[in-house]
This record gives C-alpha cells, structure tokens and sequence, in this order.
C-alpha cells in the first residue's frame, strides 16, 4: 500500500530557500522535525544580524568617520588640515573646543553653520579669496587679485593687521575694503603717468608730463600724503590753482611764474623792492600758491596805498611793508607806533582812514595837536584795537601822557613842592590815563575818586591826608592791591567789597567806625592799619576789632599814632614805591619786625 501524499512538500530553489506547499492533512510538528537543522542556521543568521546593527549603532553614537578614520565624537581638539571632510559629519561631534580646518575646502556657509553650532570652539579654517586662500588668524596677507565677493569675506580674518594689495589696480575695491575695515593697513600702488607710487607714501616727486585730470583722480588715494613736488613746465598756473585749491592738506612743491619773476612756491619772503615792474594782478591771482609767504617787500616802490591794500588782502598772513604818508610824517604800513604830536590837526578822518592799511599798529600818539580831550576820548573809543594817546593837563601844572602807568602828585616833574590845587574839578582830566598802575594824590582837596573808575590796571592808590570822602569808583578797580587813605573822611568801605586782591588797607584816623560790618567781610586782607578814635566809637568796637572773630587771620594795628614805620616796613611799601618810581622814605628791612596786634 503507498503512503499517503503529505500534506506539504518543500523544495529548495537554486538560493537554497524553503517554501511548502500543501498537500494533505499531515501535522506541521512533523515537518519541523524533518526540517530542525536548516531552521537553526536560519536563527543563527538572525541573531548575527541583530547584532551587528547593535555594535553599528553604538559605534555611529560614539564616533564619527572623517577622512578614512573613525573619530570619537567627544574630541576635544581636531587637527584635520589639508583633508577633505564633509561639514554634515563635523556637525555630530558634542563639543569639540579646538577645530583645524585649514585647506580644508569650508566655504564661508560650512564656516558660520559650524561656528553656531559650537559657540565656543576655535575654529581655524582658511578664508577663500579670489586670489587664494588665507587662515583666518593671518595677521599679515598680500593678495594679487579683488572681487566684489571677496570684500565681505574680509570679516572672518580675526587677527589681520595689514593687507599687502601691491599691484591691484582697482583703487575703488581696495578704497571701499579700507572703509569696511579700518582697524587693518591696506597697501597698494597708485599708478600716475606710467608710474606706481605707494598708497602710504607721505612725499611723492612727479616726473614726465602729468595731467591735472589724472592728478585729481589719483592723489585722494593716498592716504598720509602731505607733499608733492612737481617739474617745471607739467602744469600751468591755472592747474596749480585748482590743485591747491582742491587740495589743501597737502604741500605742493613748484615753481610759480607770471608776474614778473618765477619763485619757488615754498618761499617765505617776496622782495619787490625798488622794483615798479611788478604786475600786481598777476601776483594777486598767484596769491594761493604761496602758502608760507610772511613778509612783502616794496619799499622804495611807487605803488598806491590801494594797490598795496589789495596785495594785503591777497597775502593775509604776510606783512606788506611800503611807505606812507600820513599828515605829512612818512610812516611804514608795518608800523606798531606812530607819532603826530604838534601836528596841528582838525580832522581825524585822514588817521582814521590809513588804519586799515596799518595792521601791526598799536598806538597812535596825537599829543598838543589841538583836539580836545574829549573828542581824543571819542576817537580812542572807536578804536579798540589802536590806543590814541594824548597829553592832558590839569591843576596848575600837571601834565601826563595818557598811557602813563604811574603819577605822584607831590613829585611832579622832581619837584617836592604841592600846590594842593586838585579838586574835583581840576583832577578830572586824570580819568584818560586808563593805563594807571600806581596813584598818590595824597593830600589834595578833591572829594571823590571817580576819575578812578575806568583804571582797571590801578593797583597801588594814595589819597591819604585830602579830603577824600566817596571811593565809590573804586569798586572797578579789581586788582586794587594796596589802598592808603589815613587822616581821610572817607566812613564808607563797602564798595572795597568788591576788590578781591586788596592786601594791604590803612584806614587810621578815618571816621569808618559804621563800615566795621563791611571791613569784617574782607577776609582776604593782610594787614589792616586802624588806629585812631574815628575808627571804632566805643569801648565794645575796640573789643570787637581786637577779638579773633574780626579778621582773624588779619595782621590788624589798632592803637599808636606813629604807625608809619611799621605801616612802611612791609614789602608791599617798596613795591608801591618802585611803582611810582619814587625814592624810600625809610630804610629797606629784610623782614617786617616792627608792630604787633594792638
């Protein structure tokens, strides 16, 4: 009897795989017995695989392959220069610190999408220009060739200092490559009529015809340049005008011709004396070209007072010197002084008018020319840059300049005698001399001191023993440092409140017993002399200006007629005597040793 047909048949195909196919009723666990060994190989190869795609995915978790090798992930520090690498793989490392990848082929994408991939590593990569590629630490590069994508690269070179950029021509790239990065030296050649010349250069020498076109367009790419010298014959008078003009930071250096002569252009001085030839005009166009020119020379010249007004507008920062003619007396137009005194003169409209020609002039002396003071007064008022000096005369017989810096009334002219005949009236006149410095009136009869208000210099004044009463002008005196007014009725003080450099102050024997609140305030006082009974009325004054709350840090001499030696054994005397030009009325100390505080 044949056995019955299985129920499954298997049959390996030429790959040597199973397949079954159904024939009966025969129970699976049969065929499984039959069939056990292949099975086994079946999960052998299973489990092979499981595994190897196990250690395949820690080792792809831990390292990366770069360049043929296998990196751990970790790595701190790469060193991959010259190599190809794919930035895809770079971007699995966790934390790399330092990353070499000079020569490496990274664009500036694969740069910027590393460095925000790790914020805090170095990256070394060489910067791809269009004339080669540089590290980006570089410090000095020279590169041969620039194209607009080239300048915004510059921004990854961390460290350069100086670009070397010799023989590119394309001066408008490299100026704008300066501008976008100030903080790097860029050098290149600038080329002007066949020859290169350094963009750093200070001083340049042009040789060979030259255009001023070419000039104009070539001399602002330099950047320290401050002297050109220029042949003759390149350039015309008009070309040096509007290069100077266009160029005024830098020094040309030629000659200048036209007028009459041909000069060096860096000359200081123009001598034209003696010489009527010169064409002014000519000389007035060229003006410009002559930057250092102080001093002009046309003594001996015919040429008008105008027609030197014109050279002088021309040459402002020079001296134009000519003679003139001024009410007869020939002066030079750089006079700082000139004297007129016993001209007569009844129009000043002539001195007036020759001031714009006299620019170095200081004073103008007009003594006893028959113009009153006050029109002399009228006319030094409308000059603040010109002093009018006069001779006034009061009293009996003073007379001063009004630029005298110093007067004593009781050695006037030597003699010791004293008229006593200034009063308010006739001492007026004495308020034109502005200039004054040290002042004694003593023992005259006028009552104020106006005639002191416009003298800002006084710093030495004398009207003791008059009758002086209102020093009220001598508020304006603020560099009042010496003030003696003993045996005066003066009883107010307080306009010495605004005399800030008052020292030394002698009040005995005047009635200024109500100005003590005021007197208290002058802390800045020296010495203060104040003797006498009219200084204070009672006994609680006397207590008051002796205590140490009254000008405590005061030298204060309160009791004794004769203060004279001790008022005149201070330094401050013999400079106010040395001031008046009078002779010591005591011996000179070394040191003030008489006097104590009363």
């Amino acid at each position: 009897m044949a056995d019955p047909e299985p129920a499954f048949h298997y049959l390996s195909n030429k790959t040597g795989s199973l397949w079954f196919r159904l024939k009966g009723e025969i129970t699976l666990s049969r065929v499984l017995r039959k069939n056990r060994r292949p099975l086994i190989w079946v999960i052998v190869l299973a489990a092979v695989l499981v595994l190897a795609a196990a250690v395949l995915l820690w080792v792809f978790s831990h390292y990366v392959l770069l360049s043929g090798k296998l990196i751990p992930v970790d790595s701190a520090e790469l060193n991959l220069s010259g190599k190809k690498v794919a930035v895809s793989k770079l971007l699995r490392l966790t934390g790399p610190e330092l990353l070499n990848l000079e020569n490496c082929g990274i664009t500036a994408d694969d740069y910027e999408a590393l460095a925000a991939a790790f914020p805090g590593c170095d990256i070394r990569w060489s910067v791809p220009l269009s004339s080669g590629s540089f590290s980006n630490k570089s410090r000095e590069i020279t590169i041969t060739a620039l194209n607009d994508s080239d300048l915004p690269l510059f921004a990854f070179f961390e460290l350069l200092e100086k670009c070397d950029a010799h023989g590119i021509p394309d001066w408008e790239r490299l100026s704008q490559l300066e501008k976008l990065y100030p903080e790097v030296k860029f050098n290149w050649d600038v080329l002007i009529n066949g020859r290169y010349y350094s963009s750093d250069a200070a001083e340049i020498a042009l040789e060979g015809t030259v255009a001023r076109s070419e000039l104009e367009e070539k001399l602002p790419l330099f950047k320290a340049l401050n002297e050109v010298s220029v042949e003759d014959g390149l350039l015309t008078v008009d070309d040096k005008l509007a290069l100077t003009s266009g160029f005024p930071e830098i020094s040309f250096r030629w000659n200048v011709e036209g007028f009459g002569m041909q000069l060096p252009n860096d000359t200081d001085s123009l001598d034209f004396s003696r010489n009527n030839g010169v064409d002014l005009d000519q000389l007035i166009y060229v003006a410009p070209l002559f930057p250092n020119v102080r001093s002009i020379d046309f003594t001996g010249c015919s040429y008008t007072d105008d027609e030197m007004l014109e050279v002088m507008k021309a040459f402002p920062e020079a001296d134009v010197n000519w003679k003139m003619t001024i009410y007869g007396v020939e002066v030079s137009s750089l006079d700082e002084e000139i004297d007129l005194s016993g001209i007569e003169i009844s129009d000043t409209s002539e001195i007036e008018d020759a001031l714009k020609y006299l620019k170095n002039l200081k004073k103008v002396v007009m003594s006893d020319c028959g113009i009153d003071n006050e029109d002399m007064d009228a006319l030094n008022r409308r000059h603040e840059d010109v002093r009018f000096v006069w001779t006034v005369y009061f009293g009996k017989k003073y007379f001063l300049r009004t630029d005298t810096d110093y007067f004593i009334s009781s050695l006037f002219t030597g003699q010791a005698a004293n008229p006593m005949d200034l009063n308010d009236e006739t001492i007026e006149p004495l308020k034109y001399c502005t200039d004054m410095v040290a002042l004694d009136v003593g023992h005259q009869m006028f009552t104020n001191a106006d005639f002191c208000k416009d003298m800002k210099e006084l710093r030495f004044f004398i009207g003791a023993g008059g009758r002086l009463r209102d020093i009220s002008a001598l508020a304006n005196c603020k560099k009042l440092y010496y003030l003696e007014l003993s045996f005066s009725p003066v009883h107010d003080l307080s306009p010495l409140l605004e005399c800030k450099e008052l020292r030394h102050l002698n009040i005995c024997n005047c009635p200024t017993a109500e100005s003590l609140d005021a007197l208290a305030q002058m802390t800045w006082l020296e010495r203060c002399f104040m003797s006498g009974g009219m200084c204070y009325d009672d006994k609680k004054d006397r207590e008051y200006v002796s205590s140490d709350e009254f000008l405590p840090n005061t030298y204060k001499w309160l009791v004794g007629v004769n203060f004279y030696v001790a008022w005149r054994s201070d330094p401050s005397y013999f400079e106010m005597r040395d001031a008046l030009h009078a002779y010591y009325m005591i011996r000179k100390p070394e040191s003030m040793s008489e006097g104590q505080d009363g």
